[in-house]
């Protein structure tokens, strides 16, 4: 008897069989092979039941995540080896067919709202000589893991894979804990059946209700799985209730000034009645204050009576950038924001509420600025300015401009020496006419009067301000109709003068010649030799001398070259004074062997 005849004779016995008796009673499963995917568990496994003749087999893919919800994509690809298969064709014949060697690949897409998925891959009814299985599980993606919160997983509802539901459970979660109550539905027993959420396994054959500590549970575990004597049937819907009395108080309410500037009382107000403990007590409470600039206070506000619920209280402001946290003053300038904060601890809905104002300071007053300068003045004399303004401390410079009547103008920049105070000086020259604007000095003569100006930007009204002080020049009188000199107590009238500023062999110094009038039958002729620092340059102004290397010469009579008295100069100044016209004039008070030689020399011309 070959193997068909065999197989053929015992699937008609099997068949009969099962007509006369029905039978079921062989069932189970093999696993096949499993896999980990991060938290998520893959089993594919064989299920087989008996169907009268031959058996119900099938391939199941199950994956159950248990930490989180969300589920990786998959492949399994399943290798089916030849198996045979038994097809009844009436009450007394059945045929038989042999299946060949497949190959089945089957795609799950992920899920984010799942924790477990449950596919059949491969399912036959009538098989009589099983198939061998290779399987191969490929997870695609193992790091998209979706955590679930607590309200998700409490309201965790996916379908109940059991032919259906059994049992009503409901939690209910008030005051730290978790009361589970469940009762069956219709007939049903519940003897054998689990419930496990949490972390915790509930015996639901036992008595209900069950309670736990919020605490003792695990909510990062999968909640809402029913299991019927170890076996796993699915999740299962619950419904939640509590019947807390939630405890509510009142929302604070703060208000402060709308307005703000810097020297004014931030003035802040809170209402609370939950702060209003002891009725027949006034009571203090905090609030702390803040600015953009981080400077920080915690003000003290008190109960304006007993059993109010209203606390007022009031921080000083100072005009600054930086303050010193916690010294009981608010440094602030404007465009500056001050946030009072105060944490309700119970509001209105029964929880913690921060409560904030803020208001932004505008219009601060400031320090009105000060101006000092020479109380006379006179051409050649430098001009100095003292510019005080405690608003600019710390600044490091300030601008402060000079005007005079001839119309020129110029922009000197003060250094600040201390605090606030602010120094520097400008060049004053003798002529008639403006100089030009910006040049480093200002040209003036007698009467001309001579402004300094400061743009204050706020003074103490908090206003920008323009501050000034004037001096008129005086003692520059302009050229006389002629110029004397003394020498060894004797005037000589001097109507012309040059000095020549050497080129070699010695660049640094110059030589002032004085004649007398006329140039012919002189009285007078004089040389008086300059020495400077500065090469190739003789610069007008003061020079003092305390050597003897300068000459006067003295003449009563004679030529040009007829030089009968040199005088050597042991001290003294010469001023010289450019007149911006073309002429210089020289102002000579020497001290010589011979005696002193002094006087003003003017229409002196430059001789190169």
């Amino acid at each position: 008897m070959n193997i068909k005849s065999f197989l053929k004779n015992v699937c008609l016995i099997m068949f009969f069989a099962g007509l006369l008796v029905f039978s079921s009673c062989i069932q189970g499963e093999n696993e096949i092979t499993s896999a980990e995917c991060s938290n998520t568990e893959i089993r594919v496994y064989e299920s087989y039941q008996e169907q009268g003749i031959g058996f119900s087999r099938q391939l199941n893919v199950f994956a159950s995540n248990s930490q989180s919800k969300g589920l990786p994509e998959l492949t399994v690809t399943a290798s089916i080896s030849e198996y045979v298969k038994v097809i009844p064709l009436d009450e007394r014949n059945l045929t038989y067919d042999t299946i060949p060697a497949q190959t089945i690949e089957v795609t799950i897409p992920a899920s984010s709202d799942k924790s477990h998925i449950y596919e059949t891959i491969f399912k036959d009814n009538s098989i009589v000589v099983a198939p061998t299985y290779s399987v191969e599980i490929i997870p695609v993606s193992c790091d998209e893991v979706i955590t679930k919160d607590d309200e998700e997983i409490k309201a965790e509802s996916d379908a109940f894979r059991c032919d259906e539901s059994i049992v009503d459970i409901t939690v209910t979660e008030c005051e730290g804990e978790y009361t589970f109550s469940w009762e069956a539905v219709g007939n049903t027993g519940l003897a054998g059946y689990e419930y496990q959420i949490y972390g915790k396994t509930i015996n639901l054959g036992g008595t209900s209700p069950v309670v736990f500590a919020t605490s003792d549970l695990d909510f990062s575990q999968e909640a809402g799985v029913l299991v019927k004597d170890g076996v796993e049937c699915g999740l299962l819907a619950i419904s939640e209730e509590c019947n807390n009395e939630v405890v509510t108080g009142t929302t604070g309410v703060l208000t402060i000034n709308e307005a703000l500037a810097a020297g004014e009382d931030l003035s802040i107000s809170l209402t609370d009645a939950d702060l209003n403990q002891d009725e027949n007590t006034a009571e203090t409470t905090t609030v702390t204050v803040t600015t953009t600039s981080n400077d920080t206070e915690t003000v003290t506000l008190t109960e304006t009576g007993a059993n109010t619920g209203i606390f007022e209280g009031t921080l000083n402001t100072a005009l600054g950038s930086a303050g010193i946290e916690n010294n009981n003053t608010l440094e602030v300038e404007d465009d500056i924001v001050v946030t009072v904060t105060y944490t309700d601890a119970l509001d209105a809905t029964g929880n913690e509420l921060i409560v904030t104002q803020t208001v932004t300071v505008a219009n601060s007053p400031g320090t009105l600025g000060t101006l000092t300068i020479n109380p006379t003045l006179e051409a050649g004399e430098t001009l100095s300015i003292t510019l005080q303004d405690a608003d600019l401390a710390t600044d490091g410079s300030a601008t402060i401009t000079v005007t005079t009547s001839l119309g020129e103008t110029e922009n000197v920049s003060l250094t600040e020496d201390t605090d606030g105070i602010f120094i520097g000086t400008l060049t004053t020259l003798q002529g008639s006419s403006a100089g030009t604007d910006n040049d480093g000095f200002i040209v003036i003569e007698d009467g001309v009067i001579v402004t300094v100006t400061y743009n204050d930007t706020k003074d103490d009204t908090g206003i920008a301000a323009t501050v000034s002080e004037n001096v008129t020049a005086t003692g520059s009188t302009g050229p006389p109709p002629s110029s004397t000199v003394n020498v060894g107590g004797t005037d000589y009238d001097v109507s012309d003068a040059d000095y020549s500023i050497n080129t070699a062999p010695n660049p640094d110094e110059m030589t002032i010649t004085i004649t007398s009038a006329g140039m012919i039958g002189l009285d007078l002729f004089a040389q008086v030799i300059l020495t400077s620092d500065i090469s190739d340059a003789f610069p007008t102004g003061t020079y003092t001398f305390n050597a003897t290397n300068q000459g006067v010469s003295n003449l009563s009579s004679g030529s040009l070259n007829d030089v009968s008295t040199t005088f050597d100069v042991t001290g003294g100044t010469v001023d010289l004074t450019d007149n911006l016209d073309g002429t210089y004039t020289i102002e000579l008070n020497l001290t010589t062997t011979s005696g002193t030689f002094t006087g003003t020399v003017i229409e002196v011309v430059e001789q190169f």
